[in-house]
């Protein structure tokens, strides 16, 4: 039975990191960078355009930089790596392999067109590189056992967690992160705590 999205409302979060199993590692990279390749770069109200332009020239520059490092450092371009041949804002899809915890791109958050990919091996090793961050907003991760399931959300430092989803928020569940990602909630009835002034009295001592 198809499953109908029409009316989920999702707030954006972009993916800065994909872990990848080394098993399935360049299998991955390449279906990763061929569908990036097959993105249409364009105005945001042109027929069928499915990736606009970065918001201003500053994170323009910040990409170009980041890219920048990664490939002085050892990584590979695999797809896109610089402006869009449309000039302005536009930047390629850009899939960067062989990325490190010691790279820029890691550690500094950003809003580009750049999917670093990096590579792991065991379960307990992917969970301490997606938590080795100062933020937490969402993360998604894929499986097929319901054990690993429960054991990879129970050990991810994040506010938002999908699993075997990218479409995870609605109206009616919280929305927001942990860490550097911020305080407090979006949505569901936790999204009413920040607008109330909390009130705690204790009576004692009335004669009675």
């Amino acid at each position: 039975m198809r499953r109908s999205r029409e009316r989920r409302w999702s707030a954006r979060t972009g993916t800065n990191r994909f872990i990848v199993q080394s098993d399935v590692y360049d299998s991955f990279v390449a279906k990763l960078a061929q569908a990036a390749r097959q993105l249409k770069v364009g105005a945001g109200d042109a027929e069928g355009t499915q990736l606009g332009p970065m918001i201003d020239e500053a994170s323009v520059e910040k990409v170009e930089h980041l890219v920048a490092d990664a490939l002085e450092n050892g990584g590979r371009l695999i797809a896109g790596g610089k402006r869009h041949a449309l000039g302005g804002t536009f930047f390629e899809p850009t899939v960067i392999a062989d990325v490190t915890a010691g790279m820029r791109v890691t550690r500094e958050e950003f809003f580009g067109q750049v999917a670093p990919v990096y590579r792991f091996e065991k379960e307990e090793e992917a969970i301490a590189m997606a938590n080795d961050t100062e933020y937490g907003l969402a993360c998604y991760f894929y499986t097929g056992d319901l054990g690993r399931a429960f054991r990879v959300m129970e050990g991810l430092k994040y506010g938002l967690i999908g699993v075997n989803e990218g479409l995870i928020t609605t109206p009616e569940v919280p929305f927001g992160g942990v860490k550097e990602s911020g305080l407090g909630k979006e949505g569901g009835h936790q999204g009413i705590e920040d607008y109330l002034d909390t009130k705690y009295a204790c009576l004692g001592g009335l004669g009675l």
